[in-house]
Formats: C-alpha cells, structure tokens, sequence
C-alpha cells in the first residue's frame, strides 16, 4: 500500500508543515507549537500521531523514501526497456526533488544530528540502500544493452543522486540565486531544466558510450 494512502489528512499537514518549518528555520529552532500553528492543528493531535519532535523528522524522512521508491516502482511498471526506466526515474526524480526540496535540505542540513540517533539512521538507510540497488541493477541492464562502455555503475548511481541533491541544496540555500552557475537571477524552472538537461547527457552518455 501506498505510503501516504494509510495516513489521515491531518498526520498529511503535521508533515508538510514540519517539512516547511525545518527547511526554514532548521529543527533545533523550530517547536511542536510552531508546528501545530502551521498545520492548524492542537499540540496533543501531535503527540498522539508522532510523540516527539524527533519522530517527526524519522517520520518525515521515511516518507519522502517512500514517495522516491514508489516513483521508481510507477516508471518500472509502465516502461520495459532499462535505458527507458533509468532515463525516466531520474528526470521524474528531478522534478519531483524540486517540487518538495524541503525533505532534501533537511536531511542535509541536520546530518550531525541524523548521526546523533542511530536507530533512525538505520532504518532509513535501509530504504536508501534498497532503492540504490534496484537503480544499480536497472543500469547495469540498460549499459549492458546498449554498449561496451566500462563505468563504475555504483558510483555512477551515486553521482546522478548527488547531483540532484547537490544543486538543490545550493539553489535553495541561496533563494533560488545561483551566481557560480552564471544564472543568477535565475526561476525555479530555469535551474531544474538546466540541471535535466545536465542529468539527460551524463545518462546518454554512461548509456550508449
């Protein structure tokens, strides 16, 4: 079952408000009442759903994996070929990381704190482990179909993560300005086509040689 389809509209706006207010203002600073204010809700609803500010943030992390493994799993189940999925996850990938970068900047700029609770780490680099293994061997499928090329493909898959993450961390950072790109002003949807059309050349190019 879908993550977010077992989950009551209310636990859905604690999330996305948590998500907000992180990013903003960063966990430490943020309260469960700022919480509770952003998401229209009592304080006790959310003890009841998550108990503690810390399970927010698990709860937070878990849920944009799943929403990233679930988007994989759509791509799989509609295209056959493995160039096709590759190239599909990681521009559907992209856009989607730039429609929700708060998970993203969070998980980034917290990992000191990340590191601080290992039971948290742990499950959540179960899912992240899982999901770079399924990518791994659909490039490996989709190298060995179309070429010879000799690539590592597990950092090849790091790399194509990294660089999603990465630009979205430091556009974000810098309030959608990104001077060392030379596109500073720039929209949101300059930089995402910049960074797809980026992502389309390293895939063509670890694909087909």
């Amino acid at each position: 079952m879908h993550y977010l389809e077992i989950m009551s509209d209310k636990k859905k706006s604690i999330l996305d408000a948590s998500v907000s207010l992180f990013a903003q203002k960063g966990y430490r600073s943020t309260t469960i009442r700022m919480i509770a204010g952003k998401a229209e809700v009592n304080v006790a609803l959310i003890s009841y759903y998550f108990g503690s500010k810390h399970n927010l943030l698990s709860a937070m992390l878990q849920r944009y994996m799943s929403e990233v493994k679930n988007l994989l799993q759509r791509i799989i189940e509609l295209e056959s070929r493995p160039e096709l999925v590759i190239r599909k996850f990681f521009l559907d990938y992209a856009d989607f990381a730039f429609e929700n970068p708060g998970t993203v900047i969070v998980a980034h700029r917290e990992m000191t704190l990340l590191n601080e609770h290992p039971g948290m780490v742990k499950e959540l680099a179960m899912n992240m482990v899982d999901l770079h293994k399924a990518l791994k061997e659909i490039l490996k499928e989709a190298i060995n179909s179309q070429s010879d090329c000799n690539i590592d493909i597990e950092l090849s898959v790091l790399t194509l993560n990294a660089t999603i993450e990465s630009f979205l961390v430091h556009a974000f950072m810098f309030n959608r300005d990104c001077p060392f790109l030379d596109i500073a002003p720039a929209t949101r949807s300059q930089m995402k086509e910049r960074m797809k059309n980026h992502l389309s050349v390293l895939l063509e190019r670890m694909i087909s040689g």
